[in-house]
């Protein structure tokens, strides 16, 4: 798909753009697939594989429901909320400041600046609980970008709704990036436009639409 005349055409006249975090904002997907490991390195290797996967396949599942499979499904556990919540605790602890030292995704924080200096509408919609995102995006501070910041709970396409309602604008008005299926779904369910950033989205062999179009990184962008 030619990216150039797909990006005309889908940024064309919108007023608001909507970021996923985790893989588009930030390089930062791994050092999460290495918290998760970290939390079951003394269960057998076949369980640190099957939590591995199960979390580079579900992108932007919040870690709650993540955690609920893991020991639930994998570990045939019998596990309260306050259990998970639990984990998902330690799992900030160890997570937080890595996400906050690793590297923007390539092109990112020009292409933010270029939609600063435009004076449009961004905005972080995240499965990161919002607490936590706050405190990350602040000490990345990124804060002059985004004019809102949204996370878990509720669901990507609750907040890409709860956006639109804010600012009082259409689905043709806003467009959505992401990295994982489930922001894609997220646009879909919407039918907002879609922009899916890195290799994973773009390998996926996803059925072309004008609709959305897929990069690797920003620098495709400029």
């Amino acid at each position: 798909m030619n990216v150039i005349k797909n990006q005309s055409k889908i940024f064309k006249n919108k007023t608001c753009f909507v970021f996923d975090f985790d893989g588009v904002i930030k390089d930062s997907v791994h050092a999460k697939t290495l918290a998760f490991q970290k939390i079951y390195e003394n269960e057998e290797q076949e369980i640190s594989i099957k939590v591995k996967d199960y979390h580079l396949k579900n992108g932007g599942m919040p870690r709650f429901q993540k955690f609920k499979y893991y020991e639930e499904i994998l570990l045939k556990k019998k596990v309260s909320d306050d259990k998970i919540n639990e984990l998902c605790s330690k799992f900030s602890l160890i997570v937080k400041d890595q996400v906050i030292n690793s590297k923007p995704i390539p092109g990112i924080l020009m292409f933010l600046d270029k939609l600063k200096e435009k004076k449009l509408i961004m905005a972080i919609n995240s499965a990161t609980p919002l607490k936590e995102l706050n405190e990350i995006i602040y000490k990345c501070n990124y804060d002059k970008y985004f004019d809102k910041v949204y996370g878990s709970p509720p669901s990507k396409s609750e907040n890409l709704l709860s956006i639109m309602n804010y600012y009082k604008i259409n689905q043709d008005d806003i467009i959505f990036f992401g990295d994982a299926k489930s922001d894609l779904l997220a646009a879909q369910e919407l039918n907002i436009d879609f922009v899916g950033v890195g290799s994973y989205l773009k390998n996926a062999n996803i059925q072309q639409s004008d609709k959305y179009f897929f990069i690797d990184n920003f620098n495709e962008l400029s």
